[in-house]
């Protein structure tokens, strides 16, 4: 999810009367990390935890880039389209983890070390001309795909038993890469990334849930 942790207003809140709006770069999972996410936010969902993914209307993904600055589109395509060409290996997500913010947390699920987009992270947050969040920053940057921004914090706990509980790991592959405004999510420019080339690595070793 795009969320803007260190700032004293969340992202779609009112200052003055203003709905805040933001820019993120994000990459979209295929359609088997979809399933694997979805079924997720759905349990979170019928828990009584969070359904707040579900009410999004926007696919599973990680962020790469967050501004509340306005951004020149075109540029940012421009950019964005040069630093796609290439594919990213297979992710494998191993963990699920969490931001314990106040009033609410972030859970999420982690992928395994991945040069490819860590790269890709670290060029796009050269060439972009954003301010960007700190927590989306180098060296800042934590790779996530967000199962709840949402979550009250005497439920953290229940939503993690209930994650881990639930998750396997599992591998899958980023099929775009979409410059979005948000609230609510319009997506601005979607670029499609071949995959026809890559095959799944063996899955890393097991590591802690959370």
């Amino acid at each position: 999810l795009f969320q803007l942790r260190d700032r004293r207003r969340g992202h779609g809140q009112v200052d003055g009367g203003v709905t805040i709006m933001a820019y993120a770069v994000c990459l979209v999972l295929d359609e088997a990390g979809a399933t694997e996410v979805t079924r997720l936010w759905q349990q979170l969902a019928v828990a009584g935890i969070a359904n707040d993914m579900m009410a999004l209307g926007y696919p599973p993904h990680i962020t790469l880039c967050v501004t509340q600055d306005e951004v020149d589109e075109a540029e940012t395509v421009a950019h964005v389209g040069t630093l796609a060409v290439r594919a990213l290996e297979p992710i494998w997500f191993t963990g699920i983890g969490a931001f314990p913010n106040d009033p609410r947390a972030v859970v999420w699920l982690t992928p395994a070390a991945h040069s490819g987009m860590t790269m890709l992270h670290g060029a796009m947050s050269a060439v972009l001309n954003w301010q960007l969040d700190a927590h989306y920053a180098v060296p800042h940057w934590t790779p996530h795909c967000t199962l709840s921004s949402a979550v009250e914090k005497p439920k953290l706990l229940d939503a993690l038993r209930l994650a881990a509980t639930n998750f396997a790991p599992f591998s899958c592959q980023v099929i775009r890469i979409e410059l979005v405004q948000f609230p609510p999510v319009r997506v601005l420019h979607s670029m499609g990334l071949s995959t026809s080339l890559l095959t799944s690595p063996p899955p890393p070793a097991a590591a802690p849930r959370f």
